[in-house]
């Protein structure tokens, strides 16, 4: 679609760089934010019912970063087999005890738990899985699994990047489909899939209630 060489993309660009100066794709721990990085923020958390929102660099370092910061040795990662690399290699990052589950098997994930829980029931157990599978194109019980991990103390991450701001009345993502939007522990994404039809992070910027939202909206225009 050539939207990077838009006039209006260009455009705000140049205002962007004017306002805030150039700025890195680091941690924004180490480069601190600006008003448009907190708008949508604040936006993706009124979007998602949750309280708390970090952006990452990309969706790949956002799969990666999450659990691997979430989780360390003595825990223990349960993943569906067909689960995105990024997943995968966060999870082994961490010398976590890693399992694999049977590809959107609720009832597998269950003899997992059971069977952790059986010899260890004070450290951390995430539950890992995706919100639509892009190259199956399918989609786990995401409330049944829900129910499943609160039985057993785990906590589930599911990341949306096929299905968030395409799925859902409101672009909750499966999440919202299956009724546990805002209940789910973690959630991670990628603005590379389903928001790459900027339309949707137009929303989410105006969502933000934020100064920067119109500077946001350009910089998003088709």
């Amino acid at each position: 679609m050539s939207l990077t060489a838009h006039p209006a993309v260009l455009d705000a660009a140049h205002r962007a760089l004017r306002d805030y100066g150039p700025l890195t794709a680091g941690s924004p721990a180490l480069g601190g934010a600006t008003p448009i990085s907190k708008a949508l923020e604040a936006g993706l958390g009124e979007a998602l019912r949750t309280e708390h929102v970090a952006l990452f660099p990309t969706g790949w370092a956002a799969g990666f970063g999450t659990i691997r910061a979430l989780m360390h040795r003595r825990d223990h990662i349960l993943l569906d087999k067909l689960s995105h690399d990024s997943l995968r290699q966060g999870a082994a990052a961490g010398g976590a005890t890693v399992e694999f589950f049977r590809h959107l098997d609720n009832d597998a994930v269950r003899r997992h738990l059971a069977g952790i829980r059986a010899s260890d029931t004070t450290n951390a157990v995430l539950v890992v899985t995706e919100g639509v599978f892009s190259m199956d194109s399918d989609t786990p019980h995401l409330a049944d699994l829900l129910g499943v991990c609160r039985e057993y103390g785990a906590h589930l991450m599911v990341d949306v990047a096929h299905d968030f701001g395409a799925m859902g009345e409101h672009g909750g993502g499966q999440p919202e489909v299956h009724g546990i939007l805002g209940e789910v522990d973690f959630v991670v994404g990628a603005f590379s899939k389903t928001p790459g039809d900027q339309r949707e992070l137009r929303r989410l910027a105006e969502a933000g209630n934020s100064d920067a939202t119109e500077q946001l909206a350009e910089l998003t225009a088709e």
